[in-house]
């Protein structure tokens, strides 16, 4: 990337800055000059965002010099064309797109290129000022390869293999259960959760890292709607834990419809023997028939039968009108004592069949609180089984939305490229440091300096030493990138010998044509310094928002 010109008009303290660059370029001045504003300058109006706006661009305003209405930043880029950005009215023109979102988005295109991408090649401490997770997702996102499904889950498959002894809640994956009718292996496991992740991204369409923030998106989704289903299911079974009200355990539903039928036969009898009663207590107490023959009869459950000869005979008695039948009202006639006998299964007042019809009514609920329960039984099985299998998908998903979260399979994506560009940047503070600095990017990628036999983090150095590792890591992404691009704000920051050694890094990388283009910033005193005449270099006085060429 090269700016062949910038234009600044009521940007911050610059009311009309028209500056024309070239290879190298050194923008000197005093404190609070505007130097900065240049930078930022650059960086809004090729992103629409910088340090006083937030990520969307919001706050802007303050980016209006006062007593203005409004403010026109103009980047020529070689190669590529004008962009113009202005505010009051806010808008972006790049390449004839009719919208300000189209235009932005060629303008990246064009540059090939992001937003992200563009603020780190402009900004020193961009990267090391991120947090560690903006540091992991930042470097996945210059590093990682391009994504495909098969890709995708070929990096699952390398994961779970190396946390095999790390799954969800600290259970390894090869030890985890599988209750829905498969092998537990991690084979089986792993066919598993490629069926769940494939649906979350269309095959054969390659795109950035990206798409595993998307897939992580959904399988948090995933995971919480299924983390919510369990917890209804087992509501449902705490609720059905204690069985159906009423039910009799100690009764099988065959026990019960035995004792069904043999009430139902007792009834059938005493209907009999109460039909017999009934018949001879309307002739008098008299009948036909002889008392073996009703013993007979009796035994023998044939109601019909009886019936059909009990009436016979009382015909036959009330034709020849004898008187002379033996009576049947003695307590040892079978009848009678049958009667007194099935009338102990009534309740008291009742006939015996009365009686028992109550006992068989009984029953018969009985048989039905059991298939109830039978009924409530299955459904709580079915429950069971709907738990477990919810359970064996939220332990799926939770190991899921680990691969795919900061520290999964992006991590091991980078191992390909980490390694060439950790040279790079050490080959860069070996420049800038005189070969005093390293630096490594431990397990969780966070940047880890090593200086004179001590190990620390980035984070703990000196503002000298931030800003020297800085530079190192910004050269490296922008070369990554295919940027060729760097920026350089606060040189002052460093003590001669390093200024001098910043000085022969610049010079010599861009003689060897490793840059594009390179801007420095830095605070000089009030008398500006004499311009060497350096071919591919410029030297700019700035002052009270005024910019002029040395």
């Amino acid at each position: 990337m090269k700016a062949n010109r910038i234009y600044l008009q009521n940007f911050r303290s610059h009311r009309g800055s028209d500056i024309n660059l070239d290879q190298v370029n050194l923008f000197l001045g005093r404190n609070n000059a505007g130097k900065t504003s240049l930078l930022t300058g650059l960086e809004w109006g090729l992103t629409g965002r910088c340090c006083y706006t937030d990520r969307a661009g919001r706050g802007a305003g303050d980016l209006i010099k006062t007593g203005a209405a409004g403010v026109v930043v103009m980047v020529d880029l070689d190669g590529a064309g004008r962009a113009v950005r202005t505010l009051n009215p806010n808008g972006l023109t790049f390449g004839g797109e009719a919208s300000a979102t189209a235009a932005q988005a060629k303008l990246y295109e064009r540059l090939g290129t992001s937003g992200e991408d563009l603020q780190a090649a402009l900004n020193v401490g961009a990267f090391l000022s991120m947090s560690l997770a903006g540091q992991k997702t930042y470097l996945f996102s210059v590093l990682g390869p391009r994504w495909d499904m098969e890709t995708v889950l070929e990096a699952l498959g390398r994961w779970l293999e190396q946390n095999e002894e790390a799954g969800p809640s600290g259970r390894g994956v090869r030890a985890e259960p599988c209750t829905r009718g498969r092998a537990g292996g991690p084979d089986d496991r792993l066919e598993r959760l490629e069926e769940l992740v494939r649906p979350l991204y269309p095959p054969r369409v390659e795109t950035g890292p990206e798409v595993l923030d998307m897939i992580e998106k959904k399988l948090r989704d995933a995971r919480r709607d299924t983390k919510r289903d369990l917890q209804r299911v087992q509501a449902l079974l705490e609720e059905g834990a204690a069985g159906p009200a009423g039910q009799a355990k100690d009764v099988t539903l065959e026990q019960a419809r035995d004792r069904l039928v043999e009430l139902r036969g007792q009834r059938d009898q005493a209907l009999v023997l109460q039909a017999t009663h009934d018949a001879l207590a309307g002739a008098g107490n008299r009948c036909p028939l002889a008392p073996e023959q009703i013993a007979c009869a009796m035994s023998a459950h044939d109601r019909a039968g009886l019936l059909a000869d009990l009436a016979a005979a009382l015909q036959n008695c009330a034709a020849t009108g004898d008187p002379g039948l033996s009576p049947l009202a003695a307590p040892d006639e079978p009848v009678s004592r049958s009667t007194r006998e099935l009338a102990d299964h009534g309740a008291p007042g009742l006939s015996p069949a009365a009686g028992l019809d109550a006992a068989i009514a009984r029953a018969e609920e009985l048989i039905d609180r059991i298939k109830s329960g039978r009924q409530a039984l299955a459904r709580q099985e079915d429950r069971e089984r709907e738990s477990a299998a919810l359970a064996d998908s939220l332990a799926d998903y939770e190991l899921l939305v680990k691969a795919f979260g900061p520290d999964g399979i992006r991590v091991n994506a980078l191992a390909g490229s980490l390694g060439p560009f950790t040279a790079r940047v050490n080959k860069n503070l070996a420049e800038l440091t005189d070969g005093a600095y390293t630096v490594d990017f431990a397990p969780d990628l966070s940047p880890i300096v090593s200086h004179a036999g001590a190990v620390v983090p980035a984070r703990l150095l000196s503002t000298s030493e931030q800003m020297r590792v800085g530079i190192a890591i910004q050269e490296a992404i922008a070369a990554h990138l295919g940027l060729r691009f760097l920026a350089i704000d606060g040189a002052d920051l460093l003590d001669q010998d390093n200024r001098d050694l910043l000085t022969g890094f610049v010079c010599d990388r861009a003689e060897a044509g490793e840059f594009d283009q390179v801007l420095v910033f830095s605070t000089v005193g009030d008398v500006p310094p004499a311009n060497p005449g350096l071919p591919g270099v410029k030297m700019f006085w700035v002052e009270d928002g005024m910019v002029r060429e040395i």
